[in-house]
């Protein structure tokens, strides 16, 4: 089997089709004002594509979108919304920033001589996590894995002591 993709003005179509060629699941979703998909199957075993085809599909819909389908589908239909609605995609960036402590500024609004700017060692990590305020089990440890994961900023006083920091 595989996917025929055609489109046709504001609507595109997406069937599944065997070797025969025979029609066993039509999909069709209309652009124009709103969004509504209608699909359904004509085959039992093809559950497992329609539920891929309707995840690839959501993915894909920037706006809300209206669903149409017979309540066999129910429970499909919720896991695959769970599954995009909680799914990170790899060009979303986490930023978080926290000053516990006030840096100075000189007149200019520039940073002073005796602060500057390096990565957040690991060894902060400890720290920073003592002053997380997001302070969940879920997100435990959240700030050392970033510090360990990715380059991110910090403000150093003149004591080497981290005042500041924009972990990514």
């Amino acid at each position: 089997m595989y996917w025929n993709v055609r489109s046709e003005g504001n609507t595109c179509c997406v069937r599944k089709v065997p070797k025969l060629l025979t029609l066993t699941m039509p999909l069709v979703v209309y652009s124009k004002d709103h969004k509504e998909l209608f699909f359904g199957t004509l085959d039992a075993t093809g559950m497992n594509g329609l539920e891929k085809l309707l995840g690839w599909v959501l993915k894909r819909c920037d706006t809300s979108i209206s669903l149409v389908y017979d309540s066999c589908y129910h429970e499909m239909v919720d896991r695959v919304i769970r599954s995009v609605s909680y799914e990170k995609n790899g060009d979303e960036v986490l930023v978080c920033y926290r000053q516990p402590v006030p840096c100075e500024t000189s007149d200019n609004g520039e940073l002073q001589q005796r602060y500057h700017f390096r990565p957040v060692s690991p060894n902060d990590g400890e720290y920073v996590e003592q002053q997380w305020v997001h302070k969940d089990p879920v997100l435990e440890k959240l700030p050392e894995r970033l510090i360990c994961r990715n380059r991110s900023l910090g403000a150093y006083d003149q004591d080497g002591r981290l005042v500041s920091w924009c972990l990514v």
